[in-house]
């Protein structure tokens, strides 16, 4: 997703509860899997393809999206769990196959924005808080030179999910919907 810079809360477009393990594996082909339902939960993608060679060994989770309707979204994702890991965020990366994503998970509470500081492809970020309500969601563009702006949930979260930009629009998942870490996080 995007670069995390720790500064100051700005986080570079880099942010839960346990559950089964998500598979591992990693496709070598971009592109992402079809779309399938299982028990009236809408699975995006069984795993993330290989994105680049800088985010490829990040571990892998599953996210679970719910729309306001009830409709239950569930898709693969990277998880940045550590400064390193949240600072780079998607750098780097040409293409986020729809369905797919990078979650940022952390500790306790935080307020600070993310940038795209080296990000090449425009992603969308959810925020949520500890409860897993989504409390922000903005649409990013890339940067490639400073200054770079952040992008500010204006409350605070634990959680934070970025995706292809205009996915979560297309699915119908917006502010007060749910965001949990099934696994991975």
């Amino acid at each position: 997703m995007v670069a995390a810079l720790l500064v100051g809360g700005l986080t570079a477009c880099s942010a839960s509860s346990p559950a089964p393990a998500a598979d591992p594996a990693v496709e070598s082909s971009p592109g992402s899997l079809p779309d399938t339902s299982v028990d009236g939960t809408v699975v995006h993608s069984g795993q993330v393809p290989a994105l680049h060679p800088s985010v490829d060994d990040y571990p892998r989770g599953v996210v679970e999206l719910v729309a306001g309707d009830g409709t239950t979204h569930r898709l693969a994702v990277l998880v940045a769990d550590d400064d390193e890991r949240r600072a780079h965020g998607l750098m780097e990366v040409p293409d986020v196959p729809t369905g797919t994503g990078m979650v940022f998970t952390f500790a306790a509470d935080r307020s600070g924005g993310f940038w795209m500081k080296g990000t090449l492809t425009p992603l969308q970020i959810a925020w949520a808080d500890a409860d897993g309500t989504i409390v922000a969601v903005r649409t990013m563009e890339p940067c490639e030179a400073d200054p770079c702006p952040s992008y500010e949930p204006g409350a605070t979260y634990r959680t934070a999910l970025e995706v292809r930009a205009g996915w979560l629009d297309e699915i119908g998942v917006g502010v007060g919907d749910r965001l949990r870490v099934l696994a991975g996080g």
